[in-house]
């Protein structure tokens, strides 16, 4: 019976479980209980919560007995995705890294490289601006003066995230909390809650909702900033159906 490290937590990782083989048995890491709620049900299946740095995921491939390992992380989740394939190299296991498609859409789209250049840009807009990069994100946007006032964030709703925002002096009235995919119809209500001149997010894909986003921007008539995605390293499979096929032909 395949052994199968799945890093999860994300709506890929919930298509993947899925869609993988009944005799495989799956060992599923998430961060949260959040991510672990979303996974369906099924019998050949672990579920280990919690942060785990390099040597974590070498002592749990290792204790697991995994034989193949599916990184199905989140885009921006760099450092786990790092830790993760030097713990699969340290024990000779295969690495399989999906990767979402990027969102391709263009017209009233703007890209920057990274959250500092966005930031810096994006001191040329008069006017609000939506956030819906997460809480990990904020500091190049909530560090410069220009831009702090001026910022309003949807972010997780979490009493963590909640508590973490707090210590950094967010104007709580600057705060939306929610979870999910937010429809069009909701990206335009809080954008015109607070006159934003812009949404920013990150280039999570159709998944992570661009799409939505997109469409809101372009009803709004304002611009969608959009951050590139760090650099993959290495093979990356654009179809689970093809890291599927590899798994089963070891």
């Amino acid at each position: 019976m395949k052994r199968i490290l799945v890093v999860g937590g994300t709506v890929d990782s919930v298509e993947f479980v899925k869609k993988a083989d009944p005799d495989f048995f799956l060992v599923v890491t998430v961060f949260s209980e959040q991510g672990e709620n979303i996974l369906p049900q099924r019998e050949k299946m672990k579920v280990c919560r919690g942060a785990l740095d390099r040597a974590g995921f070498i002592a749990l491939l290792a204790e697991e007995k995994i034989d193949d390992v599916v990184d199905l992380s989140h885009p921006f989740a760099v450092e786990v995705s790092a830790n993760i394939k030097a713990a699969a190299k340290k024990l000779d296991l295969p690495y399989y890294r999906f990767e979402r498609d990027s969102f391709t859409e263009t017209g009233n789209c703007i890209e920057y490289a990274d959250f500092e250049a966005a930031a810096k840009g994006l001191t040329a807009f008069p006017g609000n601006i939506l956030l819906t990069i997460g809480s990990r994100h904020l500091d190049p946007f909530l560090s410069d003066p220009r831009l702090k006032d001026r910022c309003y964030m949807r972010v997780l709703a979490s009493s963590k995230v909640l508590k973490e925002l707090e210590e950094k002096n967010v104007d709580p009235g600057h705060v939306f909390a929610m979870k999910g995919v937010a429809s069009v119809a909701l990206n335009i209500a809080l954008a015109k809650e607070i006159g934003a001149a812009a949404i920013v997010s990150k280039d999570s894909g159709l998944a992570g909702g661009l799409a939505q986003k997109a469409e809101a921007c372009e009803k709004l008539g304002i611009p969608l900033i959009i951050v590139g995605r760090p650099p993959s390293e290495g093979t990356s499979f654009h179809d689970m159906a093809s890291i599927l096929n590899k798994i089963r032909s070891k």
